[in-house]
């Protein structure tokens, strides 16, 4: 029969003991990201973060965890694998990562143009519009809505938004002209 000194001796060894495969775990990662090993180290802060119980060393973990998502990231965005770099830039969500993400709609888009798939690209579009409403590529974006837009029945409402979007944020007065142009083309059918 085990005395109250025994249970409480053989609690404590167990857990020093998960304690230091945790931090071990937690050490081999960190090593991992030093290395560029980023898929591994991934791997062993995620499984890191699910049995950490130390707040402080388990969030430094969620950062390095987002370093290597955006490392990830960035070597597809090198190899211009735009859906792939999208994915672990979303993974990272970091500022960094994400002033990147939208570039990688943006070539997404600008591919699916190349095949004529107009709705997918305009999806991409969309999203940069939805979520980046600081990018810099904001006004080659909606100038490229109208232009799929005005392509399609019933959008005049949406090529007019788009419009005025440009002329609020006073962006190069090129991209304004060429709006208008589109613009010039449905106040006809806005009237």
């Amino acid at each position: 029969m085990l005395t109250k000194t025994m249970k409480l001796f053989i609690s404590i060894s167990l857990i020093l003991i998960l304690s230091s495969c945790t931090l071990e775990r937690y050490s081999l990662a960190h090593s991992q990201l030093k290395n560029k090993k980023y898929a591994l180290a991934i791997n062993n802060y995620d499984r890191y973060i699910k049995m950490s119980r130390n707040g402080a060393i388990k969030t430094i973990a969620e950062m390095e965890r987002a370093e290597a998502y955006y490392q990830t990231g960035l070597k597809a965005f090198k190899l211009k694998k735009w859906e792939l770099a999208a994915r672990f830039f979303f993974l990272a969500n970091t500022k960094i990562a994400d002033s990147i993400l939208d570039d990688c709609y943006w070539n997404l888009a600008k591919e699916e143009r190349l095949k004529n798939n107009n709705s997918k690209a305009l999806e991409y579009y969309n999203i940069i519009v939805s979520y980046f409403p600081n990018s810099n590529k904001m006004a080659d974006v909606l100038l490229e809505r109208i232009k799929i837009n005005f392509e399609k029945k019933n959008t005049e409402i949406k090529i007019w938004n788009d419009y005025k979007t440009i002329c609020n944020n006073n962006f190069e007065h090129t991209i304004q002209l060429e709006a208008e142009t589109y613009a010039n083309k449905i106040i006809p059918k806005l009237i």
